[in-house]
């Protein structure tokens, strides 16, 4: 078996393993993923290890170094950012409820994630390291850059400007 670009952490199998782990210890998860209000208490509620079996494998059937395998902060900062925060919109705002500001703030308190885009960014400007901003990087990239929708972009036009 052979997971292509992967590193062992990020195996299928391991990450199925604790979403399992995940599963049996929480009881009223999306209750808990809900009722979570900063990044502290998500990072609380994600703290799972894998099985016992897990401890020793990547992928069945074959044995290794005996290794905890947590989630990490990072990989709980990107489920919070790309899951959790458009759950809890889509359930609020089902209900009725406002709670924009709370995700704003929640996304403010996050640090931005680590990708190429974002590389890239930083590369040639100095950018604010929070998620809010990053998200927002990432999405004017997609919607302008990769759709060669250079002449309607704002940044474009503010370089420009600025350059004048």
């Amino acid at each position: 078996m052979q997971f292509y670009k992967l590193r062992p952490p990020n195996f299928p199998t391991i990450r199925l393993s604790q979403l399992a782990q995940f599963y049996e210890q929480r009881t009223n998860l999306f209750s808990l993923v809900i009722a979570a209000k900063t990044r502290a208490q998500v990072q609380e509620l994600f703290k799972i290890e894998t099985s016992f079996y897990w401890e020793t494998q990547y992928y069945f059937g074959k044995i290794h170094k005996k290794r905890s395998k947590k989630i990490t902060p990072a990989f709980i900062d990107i489920l919070i950012i790309n899951t959790l925060i458009p759950i809890k919109f889509a359930t609020a705002k089902a209900q009725g409820q406002l709670i924009e500001v709370e995700l704003v703030k929640l996304m403010l308190n996050l640090p931005q994630e680590k990708n190429s885009i974002m590389n890239g960014f930083s590369k040639s400007r100095e950018t604010k390291k929070d998620a809010l901003h990053s998200q927002a990087l990432i999405q004017l990239k997609k919607m302008y850059c990769d759709q060669n929708q250079c002449l309607h972009c704002q940044i474009r036009n503010y370089l420009l400007n600025e350059a004048i």
